[in-house]
């Protein structure tokens, strides 16, 4: 979730970038945590303890729509790539993936 607020700060801090642009974008945070996933989406804490709650406002973002975030699995997270172990095939695949 940490991760997920640090990711999501910059993406805005872009996404502001290209609206004085002229060129308005979505912001979309992709993580393969599903309890992230899942603390975004709704209210509070719950029963999650050690959760900052400066981390939080990701759900408000999410609630009122600025803020898309999604679950990506695990073998299609760019960023997993970048941490561990890959196969040729899937290091081959990466220009193909790659949103740039």
């Amino acid at each position: 979730l940490v991760a997920m607020a640090k990711g999501a700060t910059e993406a805005i801090g872009l996404t502001q970038l290209f609206e004085e642009w002229g060129r308005p974008r979505a912001v979309e945070v992709r993580t393969n945590s599903s309890v992230a996933v899942g603390t975004v989406h709704r209210r509070g804490n719950g029963k999650l303890r050690h959760v900052k709650i400066n981390d939080l406002w990701l759900q408000e973002r999410v609630h009122e729509g600025s803020l898309t975030v999604t679950k990506v699995s695990g073998a299609k997270n760019l960023v997993d790539l970048l941490t561990k172990d890959a196969t040729k095939g899937v290091r081959e695949s990466l220009p193909q993936r790659a949103p740039f």
